[in-house]
């Protein structure tokens, strides 16, 4: 559709962490644990926070405040749950833009913190990847499989818009699947360069443990110093089930990375 960024994926089953070689890298290499953040984490103002259109008729609006009264306000008997959303409809509540984004922000607030969202990419070989979240290439890059574990088998792609989304606010109230996409897999094309995917789960945010043989390969970075290297390598060395060893560099006459075997 019209502003939106799509990403063409060459392989969808392999996904990508960059990151630096500190203390929490090897602990997710040895250990198996990955962290799942909470959104407030994220770096840029707009992520998770995107603001709705309103487009409802009074009448819609009714029907939709009756359905969500319904599930939220158990302590209330139908009649009061009737009376109280006729008040609110005649009140003419939904003409204020400001006050409807003020009630979608303790929605947020609420839940928002409760959500874990891990962020990965769909291709390892992106300068400004490696640059911006590897340690300016001294870092290390980790390959996941998707088809083993589901905290990477349920990874959804990110879509980048040119221009501020227009989201269904009534979809999004009446549709779990629609507030997820809404809320966490829509983004401004300034980061279209991460070709980003994410996964979220309602336990929360924290470490999530991940099956062994989800991690399948890791990939050094071109700058990475030579004592760093030694100690991936002597990590790979003791990990069960064993994981494969590359490196990236520089391509020629291309301003990308190319991955190859690490054998040094």
């Amino acid at each position: 559709s019209r502003g939106v960024i799509s990403i063409r994926m060459t392989d969808a089953r392999k996904f990508y962490k960059f990151r630096a070689l500190n203390d929490k890298t090897i602990s997710l290499i040895l250990n198996n644990v990955i962290y799942l953040a909470c959104a407030e984490q994220f770096n840029d103002p707009f992520d998770c926070h995107l603001r709705f259109t309103y487009d409802l008729t009074p009448a819609e609006w009714q029907t939709l405040l009756l359905e969500l009264s319904r599930k939220h306000f158990h302590h209330l008997s139908e009649a009061q749950i009737v009376e109280m959303v006729k008040k609110r409809v005649e009140e003419k509540f939904y003409e204020s833009p400001l006050f409807l984004d003020f009630l979608y922000d303790m929605v947020l607030k609420a839940h928002l913190p409760n959500v874990g969202i891990l962020s990965l990419a769909g291709n390892c070989t992106n300068m400004l990847m490696w640059a911006h979240y590897a340690d300016s290439h001294k870092g290390c890059c980790l390959e996941f499989s998707s088809n083993t574990d589901r905290v990477f088998a349920n990874a959804q792609q990110v879509i980048y818009h040119k221009e501020y989304p227009k989201l269904d606010f009534k979809k999004c109230m009446q549709s779990a699947d629609a507030w997820v996409e809404a809320t966490i897999l829509n983004k401004s094309d300034h980061w279209y360069y991460e070709q980003e995917w994410r996964t979220q789960s309602p336990d929360g945010p924290g470490l999530y443990e991940f099956k062994p043989e989800s991690l399948t390969g890791i990939i050094l970075g071109y700058a990475m110093p030579q004592e760093q290297r030694n100690l991936l390598k002597r990590l790979v060395e003791v990990r069960l089930p064993k994981v494969k060893l590359f490196r990236a560099y520089p391509k020629h006459r291309e301003f990308e990375m190319e991955i190859l075997p690490f054998f040094d």
